[in-house]
């Protein structure tokens, strides 16, 4: 018994070929797109850890090697930052304890794909201070 093919049971048909092709050039495009949208985001994520990291430095450095009660501004590669520190008086320290509460915020600011980004930190700290000043 000899078995006849003819050409149209041979293969794939021409709108077959072109189905599959679209269906994989679209699958392609989304996982591309979900790809790039991802990569964006990891990089936006690493610029406010970084910046994260800035703050918390320059908050760390008021009262050190930035006095209290004055407005200092800096920079670190890429991510410009200020340093303000104000009398803090929400609560009242007696003078005769010789410590002054200070209230500090940091804020830095970077580019990020052509946008001005900002995160700020603020917290509280004490200086002593000398009697009668």
């Amino acid at each position: 018994m000899i078995s006849h093919h003819s050409a149209r049971d041979a293969g794939f048909t021409l709108v077959e070929l072109l189905v599959a092709l679209t269906v994989v050039g679209l699958v392609t495009g989304y996982a591309l797109q979900s790809l790039s949208g991802a990569l964006a985001q990891l990089a936006s994520s690493r610029d406010v850890t970084v910046a994260t990291s800035v703050a918390q430095s320059a908050l760390a450095r008021v009262g050190q090697d930035i006095p209290f009660g004055k407005e200092v501004a800096g920079a670190s590669g890429a991510y410009d930052w200020v340093a303000q520190s104000r009398r803090f008086t929400a609560i009242s320290v007696p003078v005769a304890s010789g410590v002054a509460a200070y209230t500090v915020v940091v804020k830095v600011s970077w580019r990020e794909r052509g946008r001005q980004r900002q995160i700020e930190m603020e917290t509280v700290g004490l200086a002593y201070q000398r009697l009668g000043s």
